[in-house]
């Protein structure tokens, strides 16, 4: 693998703009095809190669403030938040199942591991006693993650490997853990501008290195594939910025159109979430001195995971969980907001859940407001939004934020679900044995029998739940499309995209999982295209 700052070459057969699990593990896959193949991968973070805060499972929370980890979208002021602008942070291939497979739909020798802890904590097992004991209309699964599994309550499987403790990312189990080669350069904190385009064939990337501010754009070469994966945000950007979108969006900042594709920047779709917090009994295991603490706070928990493998250094803090389709009681309560949605959308489809909610084992609503103090978490999210937005450019300039509007809660049915799902998440929470009062502070300030107050209040309290997807959506042109079904960019030859934005419609599971599908898939179709 070379990573120099320039490529070795300036004249690649693959150029993949963005390094994100869909382009890596694309990337890689071809290189086991054809190890001749001159590949490149230019990615605007930095290398995580065996960064404990990166493999580490318990370490996600300290990631989600610094800058070189997480970039920010802020979305234009909405009524339907109050005036308030949101801040948005083929799989059996790809699995080793270390669990009993239950449903025949897990892999058995891929490189990333999924498993269940070892040892669910106290505020897992409480979560499932008391949603057997309350929930009595609904059951108990495996495996609430099969294809077809709605209205159950079980165990939450993790993306981390059961005998190292380690988390099962893409980096360092598709790339970073295969022999050095020249044929794939690396380039990190490098940001793709546009793509080349000559007689209708995209032959190249322009980019900017990161690294030295200033710097010239350079141009890098692709003889057969320009691939897009630098996600919702990113991938219709480059398009929109190479001359490739809607009339409208193009003809404001002066770019020349290419090819006309309004669908670009379109459909945005999300995963909107709510963490309750919780205080909890002093017994109960929680992750707050490692998500909060300082070094020293959590050094015996770095101690046992570094000789063990296990612990809670090890855990990720979500034990259990559930997706959950309502009853015609839960549905006169959302009516009539949810009516209209219910029955086009989810009445004839008994797989898709409305509701998602699940148990955490510490403080995410925030910093913990005290280490001395133990707390968990009951957070929630609607399966299937019915709001979308959009994400388009604002500038010709690839550093300037984008024009971006999440479109979070503008359809009435939304809210619906999002006050059916606190108060479905609040009587779990309250009903669990380790429960010990609310933390007034995140949670809306309403008189009984007041649902108006919990719209009003409660959404200071929710945030995104990074699962950005459908901005380069594969449908048909002519309803908006922007890629085929071979992930064929419309109107440009040699150009695909290869990441969520490809989504025609939200998922109600773990976008990683469908991320790495995807990243599989394109792989297939690449070598296909390639006759490899």
């Amino acid at each position: 693998m070379s990573t120099p700052l320039q490529p070795p070459h300036a004249q690649f057969d693959i150029i993949f703009a963005g390094g994100g699990p869909c382009a890596c593990i694309a990337a890689s896959r071809l290189l086991e095809h054809d190890n001749n193949l001159r590949i490149l991968v230019i990615e605007y973070g930095s290398h995580v190669k065996f960064e404990r805060r990166h493999i580490q499972p318990a370490q996600f929370v300290r990631l989600q403030t610094d800058p070189e980890v997480l970039h920010f979208h802020v979305g234009k002021p909405s009524p339907a938040l109050g005036g308030r602008s949101p801040i948005v942070p083929t799989g059996k291939a790809a699995e080793t199942y270390q669990e009993q497979d239950t449903n025949g739909t897990h892999g058995t020798s891929g490189p990333i591991k999924v498993s269940f802890a070892p040892d669910l904590t106290q505020v897992g097992d409480a979560f499932i006693d008391a949603s057997i004991q309350y929930d009595k209309g609904r059951g108990k699964s495996d495996d609430i993650n099969g294809f077809h599994e709605c209205d159950v309550y079980g165990k939450w499987a993790r993306y981390i490997d059961k005998e190292t403790g380690r988390r099962s990312d893409v980096p360092h189990h598709y790339i970073y853990n295969k022999p050095e080669t020249q044929n794939l350069t690396i380039m990190t904190q490098t940001i793709v501008d546009s793509v080349v385009i000559e007689n209708g064939r995209a032959v190249g990337v322009k980019y900017q290195s990161l690294k030295t501010p200033g710097s010239s754009e350079r141009v890098a070469h692709a003889t057969k594939f320009v691939v897009l994966g630098v996600g919702a945000f990113g991938s219709p950007a480059i398009l929109e910025r190479s001359g490739i979108g809607s009339t409208k969006v193009l003809q404001q900042l002066n770019i020349s159109q290419i090819v006309d594709l309004p669908g670009v920047g379109e459909n945005y779709m999300d995963h909107i979430a709510v963490f309750p917090p919780y205080r909890g009994s002093q017994e109960s295991e929680t992750l707050d001195e490692i998500f909060y603490g300082t070094e020293e706070q959590f050094e015996h928990y770095e101690r046992v995971w570094t000789k063990t493998g296990q612990g809670l250094m090890a855990h990720n803090s979500v034990d259990a969980g559930a997706k959950l389709r309502p009853n015609a009681q839960d549905l006169q309560e959302m009516s009539p907001e949810m009516d209209e949605r219910w029955k086009n959308y989810y009445a004839n489809a008994p797989d898709r859940p409305l509701l998602i909610l699940g148990s955490m084992a510490g403080f995410l609503a925030g910093p913990s407001p005290s280490l001395e103090e133990k707390f968990f978490t009951v957070p929630f999210f609607p399966g299937h939004l019915a709001s979308t937005g959009y994400t388009h450019i604002a500038s010709r300039d690839p550093h300037i934020p984008t024009d971006f509007h999440p479109g979070y809660l503008d359809h009435p049915a939304d809210l619906a679900v999002m006050r059916w799902g606190y108060k479905k998440s609040r009587e779990l929470a309250r009903r669990m044995r380790c429960y010990r009062g609310e933390v007034p502070a995140a949670h809306p300030n309403f008189n009984n029998g007041s649902p108006a107050a919990i719209i009003e209040n409660d959404l200071p309290h929710s945030t995104d739940e990074p699962d950005i997807c459908g901005t380069c959506a594969m449908k048909p042109r002519a309803h908006g499309g922007v890629v085929d079904e071979r992930l064929n960019v419309y109107g440009v030859q040699g150009l695909k995209v290869a990441d969520c934005s490809i989504f025609p419609g939200n998922v109600a599971a773990n976008t990683y999982n469908t991320a790495i599908a995807i990243g599989e898939k394109a792989a297939v179709i690449i070598a296909e295209d390639l006759k490899l």
